[in-house]
């Protein structure tokens, strides 16, 4: 009998480098995954195996209303540590969040 069809991504899957870490991976598949950072992402650099630079653009984090920055820091918390429960990684995990024009930090979340 033929294959069963593949069901639909609910999100475009970015291929992940597969020399990462599965805990760099699933940070990566999330923050690519992401509605509002994935189409902003210039580049993701690990800076430690827990630690990752996430150059962006037209991403102005200091505009953010209160509520919906801290949301948002509530879910790449949520990134973070689901991340590193699942593949437990030495050392701090973080994510920096970079302006890829100014090479400004204008966010570091960490648990």
């Amino acid at each position: 009998s033929p294959p069963a069809p593949a069901a639909p991504a609910t999100q475009a899957a970015a291929p992940v480098d597969a020399s990462l870490t599965p805990f760099q991976q699933a940070v990566e598949r999330d923050l690519r995954g992401h509605s509002i950072i994935g189409p902003r992402l210039v580049e993701l650099r690990w800076t430690a195996p827990g630690r990752v630079e996430a150059r962006m653009r037209e991403f102005p984090m200091a505009q953010m209303p209160p509520m919906a920055r801290a949301a948002f820091e509530k879910r790449m918390v949520g990134y973070l540590n689901d991340a590193r429960t699942a593949h437990p990684v030495e050392g701090e995990v973080a994510i920096v969040f970079v302006d890829a024009g100014t090479g400004e930090t204008m966010a570091t979340i960490t648990p």
